[in-house]
């Protein structure tokens, strides 16, 4: 995002992209070949040995967090820059030229051939990562000015719609000091010592909501149980409907049903309180995160007892006598989840950030959520070593008959209620921002669905 924003090279972010997804291609091959290649592998007809497998958990440990890293960055290069470098190859800006890159689409093949032939497009307007790193190094340099009583001594444009001043992180507002002893001439040549006050003021904005998209982390921890323990467990469950197989994978597909009815009912639901809709769609979001990791946990003690009951411990690969459906409750908490936090992100973000950061304040968003994911395997790996402390045996064992998946979703239950009360507190302490009209009638949610 930086070098898409900076730079605004959207080619070159996207080839940056594309190579990190092929390095983090080839690390996991890399990982899956040794652990093929060991001497005494399962597929000889034995496991292997615990000494060789010592010897390689190190480096298959880095190898799968690099993975993580690089699958993070190419994910978020492509969110960032494709709709842009699509939209400059197909722009009618300059029909002179012959559009070449619309013939290289059609043909795969001749797609890296085709990289001479696209549009490229200098920097367009003041970035807001600069100005935001303007009005920090400012108010630095300033920090040994007080504060002025009146605002005759704010620099600001006429040129520019003025915000007015806010109370909250006043020490930015130092950027935008005029010093007595300086000519105000001299200050304008140095962009890095002067800030106007609307810049003080859109940096502001974005900072306020940075403690709201603190609190994503733990619901992208909550969110990657679909992908990863949710979709284990449906695999040996009984997915019988009468004389009809429902496979596992259709659940996923149902979640996604689930978010976009979910996206309705946060739009038609709260729509009389359009100021105060996004605090109430991230308190639900919050609760639905803590309901789903209970319900999880009661729903993965009652596997757990008919495993036992059925004598299956030591069979992973038989099937369980319990209805797949019993996953529907935990999926649909949170298919809720999912659906607000992106309905609450695009509230913020639209209503709430100055329209410069209003991209920014998305993309962070985004990004505290993904980091969620990429923290989950990290929790795992952690709450394992605790859990096996005084010689107990670890949650996480090679089977999920084996493991007590149960603990870890109390564990998450635990964590969910506490990031549910430090939400309840950021949201207290958080003073809406008026909307500008222009931007409330220009913009509405339903826009967000698609």
């Amino acid at each position: 995002m930086v070098n898409a924003d900076i730079f605004n090279r959207c080619m070159e972010n996207e080839l940056y992209s594309c190579c990190c997804y092929f390095e983090h291609l080839g690390g996991n091959c890399k990982g899956l070949t040794n652990i093929l290649s060991l001497p005494g592998s399962h597929f000889d007809g034995q496991f292997p040995n615990a000494s060789t497998v010592q010897h390689i958990v190190q480096r298959e440990k880095i190898l799968f967090y690099t993975a993580l890293a690089l699958i993070a960055v190419g994910i978020s290069g492509h969110r960032v820059s494709l709709v842009s470098f699509r939209n400059e190859q197909l722009s009618n800006t300059n029909d002179s030229k012959p559009k070449l890159s619309e013939l290289v689409f059609p043909f795969i093949v001749s797609t890296i051939g085709g990289i001479c032939t696209y549009k490229k497009s200098g920097p367009q307007g003041k970035s807001p990562l600069t100005t935001m790193c303007r009005v920090f190094a400012a108010s630095a340099s300033n920090i040994s000015q007080p504060l002025p009583l009146d605002g005759e001594r704010f620099y600001k444009k006429d040129n520019f719609e003025f915000l007015s001043r806010t109370r909250y992180l006043r020490c930015l507002d130092k950027a935008a000091i005029i010093i007595p002893d300086i000519s105000l001439e001299e200050e304008e040549k140095n962009r890095w010592r002067l800030c106007t006050i609307q810049e003080v003021e859109e940096t502001k904005s974005f900072l306020r909501v940075v403690p709201v998209w603190m609190t994503f982390l733990v619901c992208g921890i909550v969110a990657s149980f679909a992908n990863t323990y949710f979709q284990e467990q449906a695999n040996h469950m009984d997915n019988r409907v009468g004389k009809l197989h429902v496979p596992p994978i259709m659940f996923l597909m149902l979640q996604k049903w689930m978010e976009t009815i979910s996206e309705a009912m946060y739009i038609k639901g709260f729509r009389q309180t359009r100021q105060e809709r996004k605090k109430l769609g991230l308190g639900v979001a919050m609760i639905s995160s803590v309901l789903c990791c209970i319900t999880a946990a009661r729903v993965e003690m009652r596997r757990l007892s008919v495993i036992r009951r059925n004598g299956l411990v030591n069979k992973p690969d038989d099937d369980i006598p319990m209805s797949i459906f019993w996953l529907l409750f935990q999926l649909l908490l949170l298919a809720m989840t999912n659906s607000f936090i992106r309905q609450v992100t695009y509230d913020f973000s639209q209503y709430d950030t100055s329209e410069p950061f209003s991209d920014y304040s998305k993309y962070f968003a985004e990004g505290m959520n993904g980091v969620g994911f990429m923290c989950g395997p990290i929790l795992v790996e952690r709450v394992g070593k605790v859990s096996e402390k005084g010689g107990k045996t670890n949650w996480f064992q090679h089977t999920l008959n084996g493991s007590r998946l149960d603990k870890y979703y109390w564990v998450m239950a635990v964590l969910c209620s506490v990031n549910l009360l430090v939400c309840i507190f950021v949201v207290f302490t958080y003073n809406t921002r008026p909307v500008p009209a222009d931007r409330e009638e220009s913009s509405t949610p339903e826009e967000s669905i698609s």
